[in-house]
């Protein structure tokens, strides 16, 4: 329900009534509560609009990334692929849902592949030096079972305080011959 406050503003409320009913069953009277939640809807527009807002920022991102020649995969902290545009689906001939979830370190060889989680626990927030801090040039498995280079420019501690460090983006770059 809608209400006008003797200034002229608009509330929203809701409105609860109860019937009162004699012993009998019958009518006597009725009672009710009116509560203001304007500001409930309002929030809830606020967040509805911040929602969509989100969802075209990020399909406009899914679209330049598709877009980049060079392949790119995004990880968490944790070393889980959360993210693979299509040069890099290509690049490796998995689908995206085929990788996505999986450990980086299962598109990598050895040594890199059992070395990875090493380089993990050693989070830039620790403050030791790790090689987290600069450009890792590594071999990736295909799933032909040949192999392409992959580079992983990592940044150091992109944030102070207890603000974490932003998800690792995978820069792969196919020589032309696996291309």
């Amino acid at each position: 329900a809608r209400t006008v406050t003797a200034v002229g503003l608009v509330r929203a409320l809701s409105v609860a009534i109860r019937m009162m009913r004699a012993d009998d069953g019958r009518p006597v009277g009725a009672t009710g509560t009116a509560l203001d939640i304007t500001r409930r809807k309002q929030v809830k527009q606020q967040l509805l609009s911040s929602q969509a807002s989100l969802h075209q920022a990020a399909l406009h991102t899914r679209t330049i990334l598709d877009k980049l020649m060079d392949g790119g995969i995004t990880i968490n902290l944790h070393g889980v692929l959360e993210s693979v545009n299509r040069a890099a689906s290509i690049a490796f001939g998995y689908a995206p849902h085929e990788v996505i979830g999986l450990d980086i370190s299962a598109l990598m060889i050895e040594p890199d592949e059992s070395q990875h989680d090493s380089y993990l626990l050693h989070t830039p927030s620790s403050g030791q030096p790790t090689a987290l801090r600069f450009t890792r040039e590594l071999e990736a498995q295909r799933t032909a079972g040949s192999r392409c280079p992959m580079r992983l420019p990592v940044p150091g501690t992109p944030n102070e305080g207890n603000t974490p460090p932003l998800p690792v983006v995978l820069a792969l770059t196919p020589t032309p011959q696996a291309r």
